[in-house]
């Protein structure tokens, strides 16, 4: 027989949840979008239920006792139970077939998207794949537009506002060069990339337009010499000593046979974020998409915006 609580148990342990991860209740107070007396309230309604002390220390030093500790854990294991829960009942498995269309740009296509994809068919077998790659963002862009495809991912710095975005993960670029070229790390400047002779898949493609605008901003010119429309074939000449090239920094991690030297350039450029992109305003999603769509926010940790 499963025992009554009192009050908003869940609720309740969603406050010790939060102040517990953040550290503090001032951080946790900022994430819940709650007061501290509220927070408070929370933590001191859930002590008194389970009759034991939580934390010690002060207000912006939550230390967590022992059993806090395994309350934390017992509690993550919860709301990810809950999260997958809410997701099943929205989808459940037995609807979810049919036809799932991707595009992304090629080095998530090609190093992250299988992985990905493995996982979720062997949740969700009733459902067929149909997958494109691209290097222009402005074709994924209006293959989402028009319903062509129903899931995009790609990083791009000009999402149209009529798509929505939802932000997964930050990749560092890295330079790759001939085992010839090479050079401490901390010595890379904009100024010896631009003496570098370069190459590149796509000058128009979504790695080279970021590169281009955040070198336009030091009044630095970053082109490519030659243009080599496969990743692989690329990666092949550079290893020949023909050019340099500058990628994602997951790319050449999931190339460990690569013979080339390759350096972090996280000191020179930004990271770049990836997105899932879908369509705004659509009165019907189909399960599959739904889906997937969850099992991304779960797979990259992207918080739902009701926690």
């Amino acid at each position: 027989m499963l025992s009554e609580f009192n009050g908003d148990f869940i609720q309740w342990l969603r406050g010790f949840y939060y102040t517990a991860t953040c550290g503090n209740m001032t951080a946790a107070m900022k994430e819940m979008h709650r007061n501290q007396s509220a927070l408070t309230y929370q933590i001191k309604s859930l002590e008194k239920e389970f009759g034991v002390k939580l934390f010690t220390g002060t207000k912006n030093n939550r230390i967590l006792t022992e059993e806090g500790k395994f309350l934390l854990n017992r509690a993550s294991q919860l709301f990810s139970f809950i999260n997958d829960l809410r997701e099943q009942l929205a989808s459940p498995p037995s609807d979810v077939r049919g036809e799932l269309r991707i595009t992304a740009m090629f080095s998530f296509y090609n190093h992250i998207l299988p992985l990905l994809l493995e996982r979720f068919g062997m949740q969700y077998p009733d459902v067929f794949f149909r997958l494109t790659s691209g290097l222009l963002e402005t074709k994924l862009f209006e293959d989402i537009q028009s319903g062509n495809v129903d899931i995009g991912i790609l990083s791009s710095i000009r999402i149209p506002e009529d798509l929505e975005a939802t932000p997964l993960f930050l990749s560092e670029l890295a330079l790759i060069t001939p085992l010839q070229i090479t050079m401490p790390e901390n010595t890379i400047t904009l100024d010896f990339l631009k003496n570098l002779t370069l190459g590149a898949t796509m000058p128009k493609s979504s790695l080279w337009l970021n590169i281009s605008f955040q070198c336009q901003q030091f009044g630095i010119t970053l082109k490519p010499k030659h243009i080599i429309d496969h990743q692989d074939t690329l990666l092949r000449c550079v290893s020949a000593g023909l050019c340099s090239t500058i990628l994602d920094r997951f790319v050449v991690d999931d190339m460990p046979w690569l013979t080339c030297n390759i350096y972090s350039l996280k000191n020179i450029f930004k990271p770049r974020q990836y997105y899932m992109i879908t369509q705004k305003s659509i009165s019907y999603q189909y399960p599959q998409v739904k889906a997937f769509h969850a099992y991304m926010m779960r797979e990259f940790e992207v918080k739902y915006e009701s926690d």
